[in-house]
């Protein structure tokens, strides 16, 4: 099992179903490929967005005190490994096998990070507020529209679901990246901060491919592993710089 092809076809039409694969003995190696995949990305896309921050003039915001005094405490390995990888799941892919759920809990979930966004002003300027109010108040009209239409033509709600699956798919990955916002100070990038968080898009693709193949428990997982991984090297590293 290779689920390296499987995923990026997956990603090029996203489509939905309701049936999951078990996790076997094979889908277990084929995981531990796909985290170790996973990273070396994630990695590559840190640099070169970081290479083209430094060729604009421009460098990384720092994170934020907030989010640096989390980091600090005690409950940091907990939050981060067991309790963000349950709750970020939950909220953003928990529904995505069930029809009703999507098409209830989509523009509810939107307008739910653009509050969330917007309150935070320690790490966000208002250009960037700005752009996601508008930005999401598009994605749920587009959608609305876009279902509607689909619906009153075929005369089924799943068969509209389908339809739209694809951009419901990728609007939930770019909201979790968009979340990650929050862990950063005012940087003065304005849209461009969008570059800080496109691994956490990434890992949302991602996510959101083990969701509809293996279920919740899976993604869930998968997740809390892979926090755990960049949290112990954080703190091995915060460890030999102290």
């Amino acid at each position: 099992m290779n689920l390296l092809p499987d995923m990026l076809t997956y990603w090029r039409r996203p489509f939905f179903h309701k049936s999951r694969e078990k996790v076997s003995g094979k889908a277990l190696m084929a995981l531990l490929k796909l985290l170790g995949f996973s990273f070396a990305a994630v990695f590559l896309i840190s640099i070169v967005t970081g290479l083209l921050l430094q060729g604009m003039g421009l460098s990384r915001p720092d994170v934020s005190e907030d989010f640096a005094e989390m980091m600090n405490s005690a409950y940091f390995f907990f939050g981060a490994v067991i309790l963000a990888p349950f709750i970020e799941e939950v909220l953003f892919r928990s529904w995505l096998g069930s029809v009703w759920g999507v098409l209830l809990v989509l523009p509810l979930l939107l307008w739910a990070v653009a509050l969330i966004l917007f309150l935070y002003d320690k790490a966000l300027e208002q250009s960037i507020e700005l752009a996601i109010i508008i930005g999401i108040s598009l994605l749920i009209g587009a959608y609305c529209v876009q279902y509607c239409r689909t619906a009153s033509k075929d005369g089924h709600h799943e068969a509209a679901l389908q339809r739209v699956f694809p951009f419901i798919f990728w609007v939930i990955a770019i909201g979790f990246g968009a979340l990650h916002l929050t862990n950063y100070q005012e940087s003065g990038l304005g849209v461009l901060a969008f570059l800080v968080i496109i691994p956490q898009i990434f890992m949302g693709a991602v996510l959101g491919f083990l969701r509809m193949r293996f279920g919740l428990l899976c993604a869930i997982g998968f997740h809390a592993i892979y926090n755990g991984v960049l949290v112990g090297l954080t703190l091995l590293i915060m460890r030999s710089v102290a």
